[in-house]
This record gives C-alpha cells, structure tokens and sequence, in this order.
C-alpha cells in the first residue's frame, strides 16, 4: 500500500514496447552487417574462382600448342622427318599456325604413306577473334581470346643463335579480368 491508501501498482514482468524496438533495431543492424559480410566474401570467392579459370585456360592451351610444336620433325624410325611446319601462314597472318605431318596412310592403322593429304594429318591453331576462340583444328580450346596489348600477333617465328623458335602469347578476358600468357618452343627437329 501506499501512502496515501492506496494499493500500490506493480508494472507487469517483461517488456516495454520501447524496449523490444530498440532490440529489433540492433538485431536488424547485425543481421545486414552479416549479409553484406557474406555477399562480399561470395563475391571475392567467384573473383578467385575467375581468374583460376582463365589462368587454366591459358596453361592448357599453351601446352597444346607447345606438345604440337614440339613434336615438328620427331621421327624415332630415323626416316626423314614427318612433321612439317607451315610458316607461310605465320609470316601472312600472325594468328594462324600449320603444323602438316605424314602419320598414316589413308587407312586407319597404316603407316607413313609420303603425302600430307590423309585426315588428321593437319593441325591448325588459329584466332577466331570475331567469336572470341582459340581454335585447334576448328575445336575451341581457349574461351574470351582478345587481341594482344599493342596488336602483337599471336605466333611469331624467331631465330636466335642459328635456332628457331615459336614465340606465342595469348590474351583472354572473362568479364573484367584480363589474363596473357607467353611462350617460347625452341623446335627439337629442325625442319
């Protein structure tokens, strides 16, 4: 009781309406601190993932072109080299490569038949910078190829100390990372 009489009043066990605002407020304050946590680590993790992509991309494709060139003029019978290495279409173009090689006869399981003419007998590596593809014998192998920084073409024969070597770089972009890659094959056959 109170003084004058009275019964004296108790507020109810539990929350004033101000109280449970205040609590919504700050709960709602985390819960976007935490999303925006979340979307920017997502977003980092897709950046890296990107980019990991495009350098495997550009890894494999120069190991095509490399294990390719590589092979021009490999004969292990001692017989005078099948593999042949088309520079004129270097020289022309710049984004076009021709490797021509004698590996069979018109049958599937013949040898060496002297002419270049059978299927599989040519690979080509060539820019298809219209759709954006690296190309080997039509099939794409590099997705998002660009033009080189300063128009530099995609092979370029160099001779250096009387050996000859394939320069080659490749450009690919996907969104807005950009990635090159460069190599030089020093062929193992002279041709």
């Amino acid at each position: 009781m109170e003084e004058d009489g009275r019964p004296a009043r108790h507020s109810p066990p539990g929350w004033a309406l101000v109280e449970i605002l205040i609590s919504l407020v700050l709960a709602a304050f985390f819960v976007a601190l935490l999303v925006q946590a979340v979307k920017s680590v997502h977003c980092r993790v897709a950046d890296c993932d990107r980019a990991a992509r495009l350098r495997q991309t550009l890894a494999a494709a120069v190991f095509l072109l490399s294990r390719d060139l590589r092979m021009t003029g490999c004969n292990p019978s001692g017989a005078p080299p099948p593999l042949v290495l088309d520079l004129e279409d270097i020289v022309e173009q710049g984004d076009r490569l021709t490797i021509r090689m004698d590996k069979r006869g018109p049958g599937a399981h013949s040898g060496p038949d002297g002419d270049m003419e059978d299927p599989d007998e040519r690979i080509q590596f060539y820019g298809d910078f219209r759709n954006g593809v690296l190309r080997r014998n039509g099939q794409p192998i590099a997705l998002g190829l660009e033009r080189n920084a300063g128009g530099e073409p995609l092979f370029l024969v160099r001779s250096t100390g009387g050996a000859r070597m394939l320069e080659t770089t490749i450009t690919l972009a996907e969104g807005d990372r950009r990635a090159s890659l460069s190599a030089c094959v020093q062929f193992r056959n002279p041709w």
